[in-house]
């Protein structure tokens, strides 16, 4: 945890730490309700999982992959052409190795 001026107020154990990816997905009925709430009550809130959770909705954790990366700079896009290109070439790889067999 950092205090706002940077420094460490204390070092978290990483063991119950989860790095939260978009997108996050919930039932629509549930995610209109934690927004009109959110709206009606003036609350702000970071993501849609703290939206749900403060109208008493378990969210739960999914395991996700590095490459399912949100695009919101230039230097997004360059990283999401790699990922594509890489996932390309592999399959490209593995279709011609199986047809090699």
């Amino acid at each position: 945890m950092v205090q706002p001026d940077g420094t460490i107020l204390k070092t978290l154990d990483r063991g119950s730490l989860w790095q939260i990816q978009t997108p996050q997905t919930f039932r629509v009925d549930v995610i209109k309700e934690a927004y009109r709430r959110a709206t009606e009550d003036g609350f702000m809130s970071t993501d849609d999982a703290s939206l749900v959770e403060r109208i008493g909705v378990k969210v739960h954790v999914l395991p996700g992959t590095y490459t399912n990366i949100k695009i919101t700079t230039p230097e997004d896009l360059i990283l999401a052409n790699l990922f594509l290109q890489t996932m390309m070439t592999t399959k490209l790889d593995q279709t011609v190795r199986k047809n090699d067999r």
